[in-house]
């Protein structure tokens, strides 16, 4: 056998044993495409308590959230969800609002969704999550999706 025929055979031995090696181990997974969330869409109502008239509407997709409050947008940011526990969490960090003393911090809250009915309790931003569901304000939003 030339030479040539030798670096040949021996190229296309190491490629397909290099192949056959990545076929056994598996390829590298692609990374995942995020998953939505159960509060992903947009969202609108009022405060239950009916004591603030102000109408909202809450547009998440993903890990980002808009919060409007009639008409205006109050903040954007990211946010996580703890479905984990009960009653769940959601955790809004504010990335941007029209209060800028409200830029970077955090609202720490808990909701409860039954159906297309999205109810969320929260205190004003930077104090502690709510103890329970009745313990602050409740917000009552309906799905618009």
């Amino acid at each position: 056998m030339s030479l040539f025929r030798r670096v040949v055979v021996i190229s296309l031995a190491a490629g397909l044993a290099c192949l056959l090696s990545v076929c056994e181990s598996g390829s590298p997974a692609a990374p995942a495409d995020p998953v939505p969330t159960e509060l992903e869409g947009s969202w609108s109502g009022m405060n239950k308590d009916g004591i603030d008239p102000t109408f909202w509407t809450y547009t998440m997709t993903l890990d980002s959230i808009v919060i409007d409050g009639d008409g205006t947008i109050r903040c954007r940011g990211s946010f996580i969800l703890d479905s984990t526990v009960v009653p769940k969490t959601i955790t809004i960090t504010i990335g941007e609002a029209a209060d800028p003393a409200h830029t970077g911090k955090t609202i720490p809250a808990l909701y409860h969704l039954s159906g297309n009915i999205l109810e969320i309790t929260a205190n004003a931003p930077g104090s502690p999550r709510p103890a329970s569901l009745s313990a602050a304000p409740v917000i009552s939003l309906i799905n618009n999706n």
